[in-house]
């Protein structure tokens, strides 16, 4: 087998991935770095021309790989390791999260003229969608070979004109497929409400929408990081999460297994340069994550998305209300406490929001000014956005996420009496 993987940003070749008993490493191509449009493929990954070495490439890189029991059954499916991460990059990584393209030797880049599809039936696509746990991303299914972050049973495809289609021969994929989630009760409609409440609330979300297969619900998300242009084609735009910028294995992507904590996505913040719009909206996005009771806001679940190399937040997904799904919901906790706080949500009280200053480089009273707006919103909001849904997608887990933003709203209101609890 070959011991190297091509690696393309943007379609151009960009350096090389090589393993030597299971430890990776990558080195840039010495044209790429005379290239007047070269850029990094990672922050963690500097142009050079010196060689990086696995402790360094592999987060970025096992980054771009679905985790925990999905890599498990693709790493059975392609009979290898689920540690093997050059193997699986090998079968999958010719559309990654991203610009980035992976592709054995004797393989090019996607150079298509055209987009190429396998368009399904509703059918077939409900059949596809219905596998999906024992087939993660329908992988080893020919000319698709697509690869996504992330531990939920997926399919990253395309919706084109309300159908289904799979992308062919490296053409890009545009909209991420999700259905329900086995054990978590109307997990389909759970994401999709509180992506939607995020959106009314003013945070930047991409594109959802709920369609059915066969009467299936399937919750679908519009990609952030793909454009399309005038002439049909759709192109890839360069993004990574911050678990790979700073070198974070996703196996360690919570904060109390040693992951990224508020202070690190500030800082992250910062050093990148992102604008004071961006820096507000993650603020607000701690805000809200906490309300609707996301325990899974840990840094996997941010992104920087590129843009004519200027660094700006990426919009937010995978935003869910998980505290419903705890066996235990008093002990359910957060992925990321907040400063001199604690993980578990039930103790969450106003002062660790004012804590906030101390990392974020916010005024107090600013801080809190954004909060109580937040605060007097989101509860008419939820119940307007309820009454909404009701017709075509109704379910009654609004419901019990719109509760736990009442009990979440109570804890950390100015009126909140702490000698209640």
């Amino acid at each position: 087998m070959d011991d190297h993987l091509y690696v393309y940003l943007h379609n151009v070749l960009a350096g090389q991935l090589a393993r030597s008993k299971m430890q990776l490493s990558f080195q840039y191509d010495a044209s790429y770095l005379d290239y007047d449009k070269a850029q990094p493929i990672s922050a963690a990954l500097p142009l050079q021309i010196q060689p990086f070495a696995n402790d360094v490439v592999k987060p970025f890189f096992s980054g771009l790989l679905p985790e925990g029991l999905v890599r498990v059954k693709l790493a059975h499916l392609f009979q290898t390791s689920p540690d093997n991460i050059f193997e699986l990059l090998r079968e999958m990584g010719a559309d990654c999260a991203g610009a980035i393209t992976i592709l054995p030797p004797g393989q090019g880049p996607d150079c298509l003229k055209e987009n190429s599809y396998k368009f399904l039936t509703d059918h077939e696509a409900a059949q596809i969608l219905s596998t999906l746990n024992t087939r993660p991303l329908y992988a080893g299914s020919g000319d698709f070979r697509v690869s996504g972050a992330g531990v939920q049973d997926k399919l990253i495809a395309c919706l084109i004109d309300n159908k289904l289609a799979l992308p062919l021969y490296g053409t890009p994929s545009t909209h991420i497929f999700k259905t329900a989630i086995q054990d978590f009760k109307g997990s389909v409609f759970n994401e999709y409400f509180c992506m939607q409440l995020a959106e009314l609330c003013g945070l930047n979300v991409p594109q959802t929408a709920i369609h059915f297969f066969d009467k299936t619900p399937c919750y679908i998300i519009t990609r952030y990081d793909r454009k399309q242009l005038a002439h049909g084609q759709t192109v890839r735009l360069h993004q990574e999460d911050f678990c790979q910028i700073l070198g974070v294995d996703s196996e360690n992507k919570y904060e109390n297994e040693g992951g990224p904590n508020v202070k690190n996505c500030f800082d992250l913040l910062n050093c990148l340069g992102v604008s004071g719009t961006d820096r507000i909206q993650f603020l607000e996005m701690l805000m809200f994550n906490f309300l609707i009771g996301n325990g899974d806001a840990h840094a996997k679940n941010f992104s920087i998305l590129y843009d004519d190399r200027a660094a700006i937040l990426a919009p937010f997904y995978d935003l869910m209300s998980t505290i419903l799904y705890a066996p235990f919901a008093p002990k359910h906790k957060m992925a990321m406490k907040l400063p001199e706080g604690d993980y578990l949500f039930r103790y969450v009280r106003r002062k660790y929001f004012e804590n906030l200053r101390a990392v974020t480089g916010f005024r107090k009273d600013f801080i809190l000014k954004r909060l109580d707006g937040l605060l007097s919103k989101i509860i008419p909001l939820a119940e307007h956005l309820s009454r909404q849904l009701a017709d075509g997608y109704a379910s009654n887990i609004y419901a019990e996420i719109t509760k736990v933003i009442k009990q979440h709203v109570a804890q950390i209101a100015d009126r909140f009496n702490e000698a209640h609890v």
